[in-house]
Parts: C-alpha cells; sequence; structure tokens
C-alpha cells in the first residue's frame, strides 16, 4: 500500500482545481440536489465527493501531509483512484469531465498545460 506521503502527494497532484472553483461546482452539484428535486442517488454521491474534497483541502491548504487524519488518507486513496479510472476512460465526453470535476480536477487545466 502507497504511503502516507505518496498518497497525499498524488492526491495533490490529480486535484487541479483551486478551493473557490470546487466551492462553485459545489454549488451547481448542490443546486441539482435540492431536498425536492433529487434527481438519482448518483447526484448526492456526486455532490457528497466534492464536500469530502472540499472538507480535505480546507483543513489542509498547505497540503501537509502531517495535518491529514486516516480517514483523509483513505478518502484520498479513494478519489485518486476514481480520477485515474475516469483519465483512462475512452470515452471523452462532457459527462466524463463533469464526473472528474466533482473529484477537483478539470480537464481543461489539465489540456491547457
Amino acid at each position: 500500500m502507497a504511503s502516507f506521503r505518496s498518497s497525499t502527494a498524488e492526491f495533490f497532484e490529480v486535484v487541479n482545481m483551486t478551493l473557490e472553483e470546487l466551492e462553485s461546482w459545489i454549488g451547481i452539484l448542490s443546486s441539482k440536489c435540492s431536498d425536492n428535486d433529487l434527481e438519482s442517488a448518483d447526484d448526492f454521491m456526486k455532490l457528497k465527493d466534492g464536500l469530502v474534497v472540499d472538507g480535505i483541502m480546507r483543513r489542509n491548504p498547505e497540503r501537509r501531509v502531517e495535518l491529514c487524519t486516516p480517514e483523509d488518507i483513505d478518502n484520498m486513496r479513494r478519489i485518486t483512484g476514481y480520477v485515474h479510472l475516469h483519465l483512462g476512460s475512452p470515452n471523452r465526453d462532457s459527462n466524463r469531465d463533469r464526473n472528474l470535476k466533482r473529484w477537483g480536477h478539470d480537464t481543461l487545466k489539465t489540456q491547457q498545460q
């Protein structure tokens, strides 16, 4: 299993959105997930994952490994895995890009580099 240090470094590498950009995206997701208008459990999970990333970034703006809890590390590994899985997908469409954004990865930023 990867070390805490490599897990956090990889997480902060794949999360290329700023906290402000992620919070804006979460706002868009939450507007779709109002109590009266949940389209699906998938919409709620998208919002929940975005909030997990937001929480990690908010608690650890300096991106220091020693500030990460074991729960943070588990979530970082899970989210990093999702990002890599979707980046490796042959389907390169707006749905894939929206899914990646919920985990803090903006494909447009990657293409500009």
